[in-house]
């Protein structure tokens, strides 16, 4: 048996019923395709066609058979699990699994969060610092130009003797 043909080894399934579980959907592509399932990820989602949930489906093994060659082939399959139809299509960006807790996870965010929070207020000084040159370069100009307006070029004097003597 020869592993995934697969780019991945992740499926998306772009809307999934909310009456099917994760190991029903776990069984179903286990007990109907040479595979073994690690993970499924459901993503609630608000869009223009309403509300929903989305599927990523990732997979520790899956064995190359019909169903990825036909999938390679198609792109999208339609699937029927539990009365439900399913389109099911490779998923391109799948997110790995993280060894993190749920603590974990959380410290990190609120690490992050703050990060971001601290570097918006960072970039906020820096504009006021840009301004703040900017003004006073415009400042220094606007005198410049009144200083050159205002400057008398040096004007040579030649007695008049000296201008009209010849030589």
């Amino acid at each position: 048996m020869n592993t995934s043909a697969l780019p991945t080894n992740s499926l998306f399934i772009p809307r999934i019923d909310y009456s099917i579980t994760k190991p029903q959907l776990k069984t179903f592509f286990e007990d109907n395709f040479d595979c073994h399932v690690c993970r499924i990820d459901f993503v609630a989602f608000q869009n223009y066609t309403g509300v929903g949930r989305r599927a990523f489906i990732h997979f520790l093994h899956f064995y190359d058979n019909d169903f990825i060659q036909a999938l390679n082939t198609n792109k999208t399959l339609l699937l029927n699990c539990n009365g439900f139809d399913l389109s099911v299509l490779i998923n391109k960006n799948p997110i790995p699994e993280t060894t993190l807790n749920t603590a974990q996870l959380a410290a990190n965010n609120e690490f992050l969060s703050e990060e971001v929070r601290r570097q918006a207020q960072e970039i906020e000084y820096l504009k006021e610092v840009q301004n703040e040159f900017y003004f006073r370069f415009d400042e220094m100009r606007k005198q410049m130009e009144h200083l050159q307006a205002h400057v008398q070029r040096p004007f040579l004097f030649y007695p008049p003797d000296l201008l009209y003597k010849s030589g």
